[in-house]
C-alpha cells in the first residue's frame, strides 16, 4: 500500500486540509464512503483524511492508466480531492460513491492531458520485453497485467479508462457509463475496439518475437 507522505506539495490546494503521514486505513474501517463524504460536507477534516487514504491507491492507478504520465498523478489526485472537499455538502448519493469520485478523476485527468498539449507515446514493439507464451491464441492472454501495461499505450484515454474500470475496478457497464458520462452502448463499443487493438498488438508482438528468434 502506498503511503501518503508528508513530502507532497499541497500548497496550491488552498482550503483543502493537508493529509498526515499515517498509512492508508485498513479495510475494516466501519464508515461507508458516503458517510465519510457526508461528514466531509460539514468540514469534518478527519473524515476527509480517511476518505483520502481510502481512495489514494485506486486514484493513483486509475490516473496513471489514463494519462501514462507519472508527473501528473499527484497534482490530479490533489485536484480531485479538492473537488470532493468543495462538493461534498451538495452531492446526492444516487450512485456509488466510487462512481462519483472516479468520475471526477476521469474528467480532471483528461483536462491535464489537454492542458499539457501532449499525447501518450505509442508503444515501441521492438523494444517491448514482454513474455507471451507460445501458442497463446486467446485475447484473454493479452489481458494480463504485464501485456496491458504496454498495450494500453495504443489506446485512447477513453478506451484505457473503460478497460481499467471493467477489469481492475470490477465495474459493470452501467456504472462505467455513469462514471464516463456516456451510454452503455458506447462503453461496449469502446471495449470492442480496445480489444481489437490489443489483439493486433499481440499479433505484432508475436511477430517481433519470431523475428528475434530467427535472428538470434
Amino acid at each position: 500500500m502506498r503511503q501518503v507522505g508528508s513530502d507532497r506539495n499541497y500548497s496550491h490546494m488552498r482550503e483543502l486540509p493537508s493529509v498526515p503521514t499515517e498509512n492508508a486505513l485498513p479495510s475494516s474501517d466501519p464508515l461507508s464512503d458516503w458517510e465519510l463524504i457526508r461528514r466531509t460536507g460539514v468540514a469534518d477534516v478527519a473524515a476527509f483524511e480517511r476518505l483520502y487514504r481510502r481512495y489514494y491507491d485506486y486514484l493513483y492507478r486509475f490516473i496513471f492508466q489514463i494519462t501514462r504520465r507519472p508527473e501528473f498523478i499527484e497534482d490530479v489526485i490533489n485536484e480531485v480531492m479538492l473537488v470532493v472537499w468543495k462538493k461534498a455538502a451538495r452531492v446526492q448519493p444516487q450512485a456509488k460513491a466510487s462512481t462519483w469520485i472516479m468520475g471526477i478523476a476521469y474528467k480532471i485527468s483528461l483536462k491535464f492531458i489537454r492542458r499539457s498539449g501532449t499525447s501518450v507515446p505509442a508503444a515501441d514493439l521492438a523494444a517491448t520485453n514482454i513474455g507471451v507464451p507460445d501458442g497463446a491464441d486467446s485475447v484473454a492472454m493479452i489481458e494480463s497485467e504485464n501485456v496491458l501495461l504496454a498495450a494500453l499505450k495504443l489506446l485512447s484515454e477513453e478506451q484505457r479508462a473503460t478497460l481499467e474500470l471493467l477489469f481492475y475496478h470490477g465495474m459493470n457497464y452501467r456504472d462505467i457509463a455513469v462514471l464516463l458520462g456516456c451510454t452503455e452502448g458506447t462503453v461496449k463499443t469502446r471495449i470492442y475496439y480496445a480489444r481489437e487493438k490489443l489483439r493486433k498488438f499481440r499479433e505484432q508482438l508475436m511477430g517481433v518475437k519470431l523475428l528475434v528468434r530467427d535472428h538470434g
